[in-house]
């Protein structure tokens, strides 16, 4: 990826990571209303909850997957700079970028809803899953997402227009899945914004916010590193490769 027009660029990922986190997160505070739980365990609610983070990211990805590629994660940046589709700076930057949306979504919805409910867009661990657990299966949901934008986005030879389709419905799984366990941390735009409030209002959490950011951040960069080779690895030099019997000719 060239440097050419960065600036656009951090601006598309702003404005990508800002969509996503803000319906994101107003869908995790609105289903948490009342519910009084460090985390939802209804699986009607984290259906709800991972439709509206799977659409918005679909929907992003086709409106700024054109202008900055639309990464909507610090674990998909490091994974490209890793195998050497963008450079160190743009990493760097685009994590920024990707922060500073998810703070700006923090913040509407601090000024939009009641103070109160912001609360419940905090990332948490089940009460009764351990942090290692957490851990681990937070680094399995990075590495299934970046394998299938590796597949799908970042492959010459992927179908065209079905990234977003793909990525989006990935994303819906994921948070399905893994939001009743860990509370679905996937990319930091879902949890930075809130920890942020978190530091600065003192609220109470399943663990302090300096334990679980580090934790879910790390979770996320090792999944999708290991995802990203794993990937490069497979698909270099296998133009060459016939297919196997009975397919061919």
């Amino acid at each position: 990826m060239s440097e050419c027009g960065i600036g656009k660029k951090l601006i598309s990922e702003i404005l990508a990571s800002f969509v996503v986190a803000f319906f994101g997160l107003g869908s995790v505070i609105v289903a948490f209303t009342g519910d009084a739980a460090p985390t939802l365990t209804s699986l009607a609610d984290w259906l709800s909850i991972g439709l509206v983070f799977g659409l918005m990211a679909l929907a992003a990805i086709y409106v700024f997957g054109k202008i900055s590629g639309c990464h909507l994660s610090p674990g998909v940046s490091i994974g490209l700079w890793i195998t050497k589709h963008i450079t160190g700076k743009e990493t760097i930057l685009y994590i920024i970028a990707q922060l500073i949306g998810s703070v700006i979504a923090s913040l509407l919805l601090f000024l939009i809803l009641p103070q109160a409910s912001i609360a419940s867009a905090f990332v948490a661990p089940n009460p009764s899953i351990d942090l290692v657990a957490t851990f681990v299966a937070e680094v399995i949901g990075g590495f299934a997402l970046m394998l299938i934008i590796m597949g799908v986005a970042i492959d010459s030879k992927a179908v065209p227009g079905f990234a977003g389709i793909s990525i989006g419905l990935t994303v819906t799984a994921l948070v399905v899945f893994l939001g009743p366990i860990t509370g679905a941390g996937i990319t930091p735009i879902r949890y930075f914004g809130p920890y942020v409030f978190a530091a600065i209002f003192g609220s109470s959490l399943v663990a302090p916010v300096h334990v679980l950011l580090p934790l879910y951040f790390i979770a996320t960069i090792v999944g999708s590193v290991i995802a990203a080779l794993l990937y490069a690895y497979l698909a270099k030099n296998n133009d060459v490769c016939e297919l196997p019997s009975p397919y061919q000719k």
